[in-house]
């Protein structure tokens, strides 16, 4: 048996928010190229057209939905249709968010402030809960891959406001506090 056979994905299922460009186009189509089928979320529908089409020539199912997780209702709404439709996962990657604004602390408005802790923190809470939560109650293991960022670790100078850093901080602490409360994996 080889190395890489022990890292085999065969019928298993990936859902990834922000999956077709950047970091998640490429973690999408490494874990398709390891056996798995995957959906796709994002905002842009040629990105995920074009993700999907990769996807598909390696042999998998790329199912593209297009949404804005970062917006609570359409991000809860798009979790319990892909559970219904495509499910059940095997392995939930929260890799959406962003900075999108920088104004100074004092200068950032309460609407600029919920919409990027939105965009990197409710959306990843969101995700866990529907998307996590299946997979624990299956109680066949899984998977839950939250990316963060090192601005939720350290203090970045000169950046503009804190909302930023300060859901990616978050991030990193439900993730420790849902490996505490959910079970080993299997």
């Amino acid at each position: 048996m080889s190395v890489f056979d022990r890292f085999r994905l065969e019928g298993k299922r990936l859902f990834i928010t922000g999956g077709s460009r950047g970091l998640g186009r490429e973690m999408a189509l490494a874990i398709a190229d390891a056996g798995a089928d995957v959906v796709l979320v994002g905002r842009e529908a040629e990105s995920l057209a074009a993700t999907s089409t990769d996807i598909r020539r390696l042999n998998r199912k790329a199912i593209p939905l297009a949404g804005d997780m970062g917006q609570p209702e359409k991000c809860e709404k798009l979790c319990l249709r892909a559970l219904a439709d495509y499910g059940p996962f095997d392995i939930l990657i929260n890799n959406i968010g962003g900075r999108l604004i920088l104004p100074q602390l004092e200068d950032q408005s309460l609407a600029e402030w919920q919409r990027i802790v939105d965009l990197n923190l409710t959306s990843t809470f969101l995700c866990m809960k529907h998307i996590g939560g299946a997979m624990v109650r299956r109680g066949q293991g899984g998977r839950v891959i939250n990316v963060a960022s090192m601005s939720g670790m350290i203090a970045n100078r000169g950046t503009g406001g804190r909302s930023y850093e300060t859901a990616k901080a978050a991030v990193i602490h439900l993730t420790r506090s849902a490996a505490v409360d959910w079970p080993e994996p299997v």
